[in-house]
């Protein structure tokens, strides 16, 4: 029930769109329709999680959504 409030929360505020992000930060991307992911915008590359190179921005195809808050550092709790 939380889950399904959260997510009807987050649909309302933020839209998916296919123009490409203009200022760095977490977007999330969703490259291919039923997959989305968190990357970092940051000078004109796409960093995703756990990748040690960034793709170029301009050839990233897909719907993007954001910015978002970045996660928190350090542990949960």
């Amino acid at each position: 029930m939380l889950f399904s409030m959260m997510r009807t929360r987050v649909q309302n505020v933020m839209e998916w769109t296919r123009e490409k992000p203009k200022e760095p930060g977490w977007y999330w991307w969703r490259p291919v329709p039923n997959y989305a992911e968190a990357v970092l915008i940051k000078q004109g590359f796409v960093y995703q999680v756990g990748v040690e190179t960034g793709k170029q921005l301009g050839l990233c195809a897909g719907h993007w959504c954001g910015p978002i808050e970045p996660p928190p550092r350090g542990g949960v709790g």
